[in-house]
């Protein structure tokens, strides 16, 4: 079972009281495997709470903010890696993050989403801008530690 959580304080990167409250109740039930957060259109951090995935918010994939939030044009997807549980069932192993970057639109010059790695490594978009890109969001990422299991991808 992955929770989709709702939740947090709109353009901050650290999870709020309210987030971690969440998430420690809801990874404290044997029926759930993984809570993925929306929300607050940055990207926040992913962790191990009472053993199990916790993606806090995955930051903007789709929304356009304005240029003053800079932040607001990255994102990740994310996947989860299930394998079988002993006794039957499934459970996380890991999560693989794609940093991704969503280009500003402008008139003739459609908004364009980028996985920033693939991108960078074709020589595809603005090249400073998705190095910053995937710098933030690795450090974002990590502002809770880097569990064992957790890709950049």
């Amino acid at each position: 079972v992955i929770v989709g959580m709702h939740a947090g304080e709109e353009f901050v990167p650290e999870p709020t009281q309210q987030q971690r409250t969440l998430a420690d109740i809801l990874t404290a039930s044997p029926d759930v495997d993984a809570v993925v957060g929306e929300h607050v259109h940055v990207v926040q951090p992913i962790t191990k709470v009472n053993g199990k995935w916790v993606i806090y918010g995955m930051g903007n994939l789709v929304a356009q903010h304005s240029v003053d939030r800079p932040r607001g044009a990255e994102g990740i997807t994310v996947r989860l890696r299930f394998v079988e549980a002993s006794g039957g069932g499934f459970q996380v192993e890991g999560v693989d993050y794609i940093p991704t970057y969503v280009s500003h639109y402008s008139s003739g010059d459609p908004v364009r989403v980028f996985p920033v790695v693939q991108s960078l490594e074709q020589g595809v978009g603005d090249r400073a801008r998705l190095t910053t890109a995937r710098a933030a969001i690795n450090q974002q990422v990590a502002l809770m530690g880097r569990p064992v299991g957790l890709t950049e991808k």
